[in-house]
């Protein structure tokens, strides 16, 4: 009976270090996958529902926000856009079902309150919890934007104000626009009749210009220019063998075509400066 008893007891014991190690295996090496399953919704339920910061013009307007919804349902918030189409092409749209993009995407984890500063802020806050979200404010004027909307009208195309002494972007309107609202909408139906429609309108308006804009680059260096520096003498020194103009150039083509060539390198807009410090 002793012996039985010891045989069960064994096979019990491997049965649960087998389920363990299983767990743990799924866990660790399928994180991504399970993470990035159609139908895991649980995580992205709990970040939608989350708080988030506003989006702000540099003259005040309020251009995105997070508002309570009572009677929601599964989402107890929702993004609005009181601006609408005047700025949609930049601050693009916060969606459950077709994700984010423009700034809402460019600037997502400070928006949520998810990179490390603000985290570690967060500690310090623990005896008075309060959301941890940053606040983004960009240079464009909502004054401005409005004035390049009415000069363009209904002709398609774009319209950029730069200033001169900074360089920052003041205004940027781009015809035809969208809504955000209407893509950020929690009924789920809405929002996809709505996208239905945008993605077969005239003019392609969901599709963002200043993002997917190719960033300015130099003029690729000639290989026979040598680039010299006031504290780098020309001649080679004695001992040392002397490089050749060609490869320096070609060395710095070379590194032009990385940053400038054939596929664009994503920077973030100079007109909406990544926040330092969250704002609570």
């Amino acid at each position: 009976m002793n012996a039985q008893i010891r045989r069960l007891g064994i096979g019990l014991l491997a049965c649960y270090i087998a389920l363990f190690v299983m767990l743990n295996w799924i866990q660790f090496f399928h994180k991504d996958q399970l993470d990035n399953n159609s139908l895991n919704t649980i995580q992205v339920k709990a970040d939608f529902n989350k708080p988030r910061g506003t989006i702000t013009s540099a003259d005040g307007a309020l251009l995105a926000q997070s508002v309570d919804v009572p009677d929601g349902g599964q989402f107890k918030r929702q993004r609005t856009y009181p601006e609408g189409d005047l700025f949609g092409q930049l601050t693009g749209y916060y969606s459950f079902d077709f994700g984010s993009t423009g700034l809402e995407s460019s600037y997502n984890d400070e928006l949520a309150g998810q990179t490390i500063g603000q985290q570690l802020h967060g500690f310090a806050d623990l005896l008075n919890p309060r959301p941890q979200v940053g606040n983004l404010t960009i240079t464009v004027r909502k004054d401005l934007q409005q004035v390049a909307k009415d000069a363009l009208g209904d002709r398609e195309g774009s319209v950029v104000a730069i200033d001169p002494k900074t360089g920052a972007i003041l205004a940027f309107w781009s015809f035809p626009s969208n809504d955000p609202n209407l893509l950020s909408n929690n009924d789920q139906q809405a929002a996809k009749a709505a996208r239905a429609l945008l993605t077969v309108a005239p003019g392609q308006p969901l599709r963002s210009r200043w993002s997917r804009a190719r960033p300015a680059c130099r003029p690729a260096p000639s290989p026979s220019t040598r680039r010299r520096t006031p504290w780098r003498r020309a001649t080679p020194r004695p001992g040392r063998p002397s490089r050749s103009a060609t490869s320096a150039g070609s060395r710095a083509a070379a590194r032009w075509s990385r940053s400038c060539g054939s596929r664009a390198t994503r920077r973030s807009p100079r007109w909406a400066p990544r926040p330092s410090v969250p704002t609570r």
